[in-house]
């Protein structure tokens, strides 16, 4: 690989995974341009606030939108949960916590969870912060159950279905406690 393509290759304008703190959109714009996105957050903050604030929340979320992450590491991330939906659905079936009628609709939650979390996650997740403090990051838990439920309520209750926030919330801690084992055995090999 030649210099040229190593460049080209970087300067990819995705959101950044790892200097973010809600979609990642100023982290990646500071890595693309070489500017630190401390400073592009404090002024798209101040142009927010001076504008009403609505047309620069909608801004941010159409470049949420429209910048991706990195798009193989979506749509593993995408295939890893259609699989994790299968797989604890088959470990349910008895209970009736939590079902998935085929792989398809494993497939069409999964990727409508992905865009919940893109989109409506970092909002709730602002929101919830105080009491995220006060429990040490615990209500995060309930937070992903709620987009488990969202995301069964968007693809269909009959094809995609859990039976309460709670069965909700312990499916979510089971898929972050296999999504963390995952990324982690990617990262390392």
């Amino acid at each position: 690989m030649t210099r040229e393509q190593r460049y080209k290759q970087k300067r990819r304008l995705t959101r950044s995974a790892s200097d973010r703190y809600l979609a990642g959109v100023f982290g990646g714009l500071g890595q693309y341009f070489k500017i630190n996105p401390k400073w592009l957050r404090i002024g798209y903050a101040v142009l927010t606030v001076l504008t009403s604030i609505v047309p620069g929340v909608l801004i941010y979320l159409l470049m949420a939108v429209i910048m991706k992450e990195r798009l193989m590491g979506f749509f593993k991330s995408v295939l890893i949960d259609a699989v994790l939906f299968i797989a604890l659905a088959g470990l349910f079936a008895q209970t009736g916590m939590f079902y998935v009628s085929s792989v398809g609709v494993a497939l069409l939650a999964s990727l409508v969870l992905a865009v919940l979390n893109a989109l409506v996650k970092p909002f709730l997740l602002l929101i919830s912060l105080p009491i995220n403090v006060l429990t040490l990051g615990l209500f995060s838990i309930v937070i992903n159950g709620f987009m488990l439920i969202l995301t069964s309520s968007v693809v269909g209750k009959s094809v995609f279905y859990f039976s309460s926030l709670g069965s909700a919330m312990l499916i979510a801690l089971i898929m972050s406690v296999c999504n963390t084992i995952i990324a982690n055995h990617f990262v390392e090999s």
